[in-house]
C-alpha cells in the first residue's frame, strides 16, 4: 500500500483498479514514481516542493535537459511553446523527433525527448479537456471566486462535448469501413 500525502494515497488507490497496460499517464509526484512498481509517466510543476532541480536555468526553443534519481526515476523537461516538466520510472534519456505546427501553418520536424512524444501520444480525457479548454479559455475578471469556477466548468462541459462527437463520428467511419471490408 502507497504511503504518502491523501492525494497520494487517492491517486494509489484508484491507480489499483486500473489495468497495467493503461497506466501510463496520471497524476504525478516523486514520491509515487518511486514507489509504484508499475510504468508511470506524467508532467508535474516545477514550483512544487520536493520535484527533481535542474543546472542549466533557460533551454532555447526545442532543447531538452534530463536528470535522474538513484531508484531510476527521470525527470526531463523540453522547450515546446513553453516548458513542459515531465516524470518517468519507465523511459530513458533518448530523443525522437516530432512534427510541430509553426504559427504560419508549415510544420517542422524537431527534436523531443520519447517520453514528452510518448506522454503527448498517449495523454488521456483529463489531460485532453485542459487542453481544449484553455485554448477556447473566457479571460473572465472576476472578484467573485464562483464566477471563475462557473466558467471554467462550463467550458470543460463544451469541450467535453466536442470530444465526444469527435469520438462518434470517428466510430461511425470505423463501423463504415469494417462494413465495407
Amino acid at each position: 500500500m502507497l504511503t504518502g500525502t491523501l492525494g497520494e494515497r487517492v491517486v494509489g488507490k484508484l491507480v489499483s483498479t486500473i489495468p497495467t497496460e493503461e497506466r501510463s499517464n496520471t497524476i504525478t509526484s516523486l514520491h509515487m514514481m518511486e514507489h509504484f512498481d508499475t510504468p508511470l509517466v506524467g508532467t508535474y510543476m516545477s514550483n512544487r516542493k520536493n520535484v527533481p532541480k535542474f543546472s542549466q536555468k533557460n533551454l532555447g526553443k526545442s532543447e531538452s535537459d534530463f536528470t535522474f534519481r538513484a531508484s531510476g526515476v527521470m525527470a526531463t523537461r523540453w522547450h515546446d511553446s513553453k516548458v513542459v516538466h515531465l516524470l518517468s520510472n519507465c523511459h530513458s534519456d533518448t530523443i525522437c523527433e516530432v512534427t510541430r505546427r509553426q504559427r504560419n501553418g508549415e510544420k517542422k520536424t524537431v527534436p523531443c525527448p520519447t517520453a514528452i512524444a510518448f506522454y503527448n501520444k498517449t495523454m488521456g480525457g483529463v489531460d485532453r479537456n485542459d487542453q481544449m479548454a484553455t485554448v477556447y479559455e473566457m479571460d473572465r475578471k472576476s472578484t467573485k471566486w464562483w464566477k471563475k469556477v462557473f466558467f471554467r466548468l462550463t467550458m470543460m462541459a463544451v469541450t467535453d462535448a466536442i470530444r465526444r462527437e469527435q469520438l462518434y463520428i470517428m466510430s461511425i467511419n470505423f463501423q463504415t469501413e469494417a462494413r465495407s471490408q
